[in-house]
């Protein structure tokens, strides 16, 4: 049944069931029972058309005893109110009137007093407050219960079969019921047998529910409404059918449709979109990556267990869900609830860099590269609009990934060849792109590697490619040695672009799997007792940001071994009373010493 469905069936049973039987709403956890009972069950049974029937919302989760179930129900039914007098008849003498005296019963025997001893008028109030005429009673988390669940369906039996209530269970019936198998036939077959505890709440439910619903979620229109009911503005925008179709993805792909987490998510989300809201960065697609990555993360979190996110990483990446990264500025949020700014700005930072650099080529929805990599599909007028695109993107060194510029090299030439196309101007942006981010590019042989990996029709093709290779090369090496500490000058006022240049090649760095023993010991010591404290902890930054995180197998013996001549001789000069050193400058000396301690340790 769709909610519509559910909502006439229930109003059905409300006014024409004379069955005196209450009814069932089964289904797993998470999957939004309550949430359609308040959002959609309860609003459309009280509208003057649908009879204006009051719903009493019981969660039977905690309680321990039947007398807390009357009293829970007698402060709703308090809460509710009870209808007019020129909607329903008088309490007193009225035949109509539901009046739950198993509820009166289980409130004077909780409270202990003499119900003979109230007078006529007191007791009128009391009973007429437990009128249930109109009234659908909604016992949720059946299964989440204290009380022995075969006590709780006799007192709901009570309820509709001496009081003639109107009752609703709702439970994840899966918790309850518990089967065996059985010992194998003569023919080898199977049966499942309850055991004997489902085998009593099987007999006694069926003498009082009536009907079980198994409850199927509505989930489209579930997240629309959630969606809409956060009355935010840039939520709002994801209230459409494409936008509800991508939530969907995402919860099929984690197989969790649980709405609340949905609605956690949406929560955390628009938290962060109050924070952010004046920042330049807060285009469309940002808030929408912001929002995805929290809905995988909410839907991925179980019983309080968060997935680890790496020390390093600015993105976490869920199984299964490359397209929708978790941004480490909302995890940190969600989990401890941390906002930092700049935390923000640097993962946008990270996140349009791995953009650019993508290894995997393009994405599933460039249709233009789409068109160009499976060419052969394609009319020609189709490949010439789509080069003409690509053309025109490649003015943005952020449009293409810059790994895909390899196989697209291949597939120019080849369209050269088929349809005499002209990729020179292409060529030309491809290779000012890499110029200008060559420093991001963490494998400089990407495009000489790719040669082996395609088939040329002609040696002028491979020729081609080969030359393209070559300006590649070129365009690479252009400040390749950057880094290089043989380009080094000691000069103290230097560390500070160098410790730049290494942190920002970090990878080619370690790629080399030696650093610091290419440093000549004596000149590196020199400048250090020369260096200011700002400028020497700029050096310990470096080296912090190349050992850091490494331990053994990462760099050469020799880089161990320099760390322990150099660790030696600042100790020395620490010990040298003729030196005079500045005492900041010796306790920036001293944590240099800890950190190459440190280093030493991790490579033994």
């Amino acid at each position: 049944m769709n909610y519509d469905e559910l909502n006439e069936y229930i109003k059905h049973y409300v006014e024409k069931d004379k069955t005196q039987s209450a009814i069932m709403l089964t289904g797993g956890w998470g999957t939004g029972k309550s949430y359609y009972i308040h959002n959609f069950l309860e609003p459309f049974l009280k509208e003057p058309e649908n009879g204006k029937h009051r719903c009493a919302i019981v969660s039977l989760y905690g309680l321990k005893n039947t007398s807390e179930i009357s009293k829970r129900i007698y402060f709703e039914l308090r809460t509710i109110g009870s209808p007019k007098k020129n909607e329903a008849k008088s309490t007193a003498g009225a035949a109509a009137t539901v009046v739950a005296k198993t509820i009166l019963n289980g409130l004077t025997s909780k409270i202990g007093f003499d119900i003979g001893s109230i007078s006529d008028e007191d007791f009128e109030k009391v009973y007429s407050s437990i009128n249930l005429s109109n009234v659908l009673v909604i016992f949720e988390d059946l299964e989440r219960s204290s009380i022995d669940i075969i006590e709780i369906l006799g007192y709901v039996n009570s309820l509709v079969e001496q009081d003639g209530a109107k009752v609703m269970l709702v439970a994840n019936e899966n918790e309850i019921l518990k089967y065996h198998d059985s010992q194998p036939d003569k023919e080898g077959k199977v049966s499942r047998i309850p055991d004997e505890r489902t085998a009593v709440y099987l007999k006694i439910k069926e003498k009082t529910v009536s009907d079980t619903i198994i409850f199927t979620c509505d989930i489209k229109r579930a997240i629309a409404n959630i969606i809409e009911s956060f009355k935010n503005p840039i939520l709002n925008n994801f209230n459409t059918g494409e936008k509800i179709k991508e939530i969907l993805n995402i919860m099929t792909k984690l197989e969790n449709h649980n709405l609340r987490s949905f609605i956690f998510a949406c929560q955390k989300t628009i938290n962060i979109y109050e924070k952010i809201a004046k920042l330049d960065e807060t285009d469309r697609d940002f808030m929408a990556k912001i929002f995805y990555g929290i809905i995988a993360l909410s839907l991925k979190v179980k019983n309080g267990i968060f997935p680890e996110f790496g020390h390093s990483a600015s993105l976490y990446y869920i199984k299964g869900l490359r397209s929708y990264p978790v941004y480490r500025f909302c995890y940190n949020y969600i989990r401890w609830q941390q906002f930092d700014i700049q935390d923000m700005k640097d993962d946008l930072a990270e996140q349009k860099k791995q953009l650019f650099l993508r290894k995997d080529g393009f994405t599933d929805d460039d249709d233009d590269l789409k068109v160009i990599f499976s060419y052969y599909y394609h009319f020609e007028t189709e490949i010439i609009f789509s080069l003409k695109n690509i053309e025109n993107r490649l003015n943005d060194p952020e449009s293409i990934p810059i790994y895909s510029y390899s196989k697209l090299a291949y597939y120019f030439i080849k369209l050269n060849t088929i349809m005499d196309y002209d990729y020179s101007i292409c060529k030309e942006r491809m290779l000012n792109n890499i110029t200008e981010k060559q420093e991001d590019i963490d494998d400089t042989n990407f495009f000489e590697d790719a040669i082996h990996f395609y088939e040329f029709e002609s040696e002028e093709e491979k020729k081609q490619f080969v030359d393209f290779s070559e300006k590649v090369s070129q365009a690479l090496s252009l400040v390749e040695n950057a880094y290089k500490t043989h380009n080094f000058s000691y000069c103290p006022k230097e560390i500070e672009q160098l410790c730049y240049n290494v942190r920002n090649n970090r990878k080619k760095v370690i790629a080399c799997h030696e650093f610091i023993s290419q440093f000549k010991l004596n000149k590196l010591l020199e400048m250090i007792l020369k260096c200011s404290p700002s400028e020497l902890d700029h050096f310990r930054c470096m080296l912090l940001a190349i050992y850091r995180e490494d331990t053994r197998g990462s760099f050469l013996d020799a880089d161990r071994i320099f760390m322990e001549d150099l660790k030696s001789e600042l100790e020395n000069a620490l010990a040298d009373q003729s030196l005079h050193l500045d005492r900041i400058l010796k306790l920036q000396i001293e944590y240099l010493i800890h950190n190459l301690t440190t280093f030493i340790e991790q490579f033994s």
